[in-house]
């Protein structure tokens, strides 16, 4: 932390909603929450078992996959992603994210042995993207804050990830109530499309400084 925030910040929320980086980076948060959410509880399962028409066995190797990566790989990625645009990394987060929700549309299409390893790989591709986010997001946050409005910097970051994952289990459920389940990957992928170029904006908001973590 390089001390006081850039930033004109007064005591309460008032003045940390007026900040337009944390703003954008709650949105995207959100966002992010909400098709990682609708994906691991709801889409993938369902999308595995009648579209693919794989075990459950297959479901619960995709989903120990995602969190071997995600634990083998945290400390290697704080060392990849040193010094580099924290925007940038997460905006690759969403790549991971868009990317891996294809490859489970696709492998609804394709033939079964070919599928069964698209959604293995997939939720280890998505699990890459969530190691990006967790050891880039936050610590951009907190350095944004000054010292006196940290947790409430924390406690907005916090609350928008809830948020997401809140909405993200139940709209997924009306698609595929809907029987509209390729069509939920699809707008997850379009969502994705639409946030990397966003996230990358922010950094108008951010000083380089603060972004690297320099």
């Amino acid at each position: 932390m390089w001390g006081e925030s850039p930033f004109d910040h007064t005591k309460g929320y008032r003045s940390v909603l007026k900040d337009k980086a944390l703003l954008g980076i709650a949105f995207t948060y959100i966002m992010i929450a909400v098709m990682m959410s609708g994906l691991t509880t709801a889409a993938f399962p369902q999308w595995a078992t009648e579209q693919v028409q794989t075990t459950t066995g297959i479901v619960g190797l995709a989903f120990f996959v995602n969190s071997l990566v995600i634990i083998a790989g945290q400390l290697l990625m704080i060392r990849l992603i040193r010094n580099k645009r924290r925007t940038r990394v997460t905006a690759f987060t969403i790549l991971f994210l868009g990317v891996g929700s294809m490859m489970i549309w696709i492998s609804g299409y394709i033939s079964y042995t070919l599928a069964v390893y698209g959604l293995i790989f997939a939720l280890g591709v998505i699990g890459v993207g969530e190691t990006m986010l967790f050891s880039s997001l936050p610590a951009l946050v907190n350095d944004l804050a000054s010292d006196a409005l940290r947790n409430r910097y924390n406690a907005v970051f916090n609350l928008s990830w809830q948020a997401g994952a809140v909405i993200g289990p139940p709209l997924a459920g009306v698609a595929l109530g809907a029987n509209l389940k390729g069509f939920l990957f699809l707008l997850f992928i379009f969502i994705t499309a639409l946030l990397i170029p966003f996230t990358v904006w922010l950094e108008r908001f951010i000083p380089i400084k603060i972004n690297k973590g320099d």
